[in-house]
């Protein structure tokens, strides 16, 4: 985001910019980095890859997301393409958490 970010002994974290949005954008990208995944939360995240079955999303946290085909949108849809492209910036629900295998179940989350 181009910030000056520094992490301090204790855990303390400043973040400096002239620009505000990249500041906030830098913050949150930070607060996604550290937080518990939890089912029922919501992130922000990249499409990073396509599939036939669906797509998947890095929200920045510890575990790898995919949106299965059927999560993407209320009518039926032939491939994830006709919704979502890689490099896409979405807001995802967390349905499931596989915690042994480190795998989020995803669906599109609407704002």
């Amino acid at each position: 985001t181009g910030v000056k970010i520094d992490i301090e002994e204790d855990g303390r974290v400043f973040i400096y910019s002239t620009d505000s949005e990249a500041g906030q954008k830098a913050l949150a990208m930070i607060e996604d980095i550290v937080r518990e995944v939890e089912v029922g939360g919501i992130y922000y995240g990249e499409v990073v890859r396509l599939m036939n079955f669906g797509a998947f999303v890095d929200c920045g946290v510890k575990y790898d997301g995919l949106v299965h085909i059927s999560k993407m949108s209320p009518q039926k849809i032939k491939h994830p393409s006709d919704v979502l492209s890689v490099g896409d910036q979405v807001h995802v629900y967390v349905i499931g958490i596989d915690y042994n295998r480190h795998k989020l179940e995803l669906a599109l989350y609407k704002m």
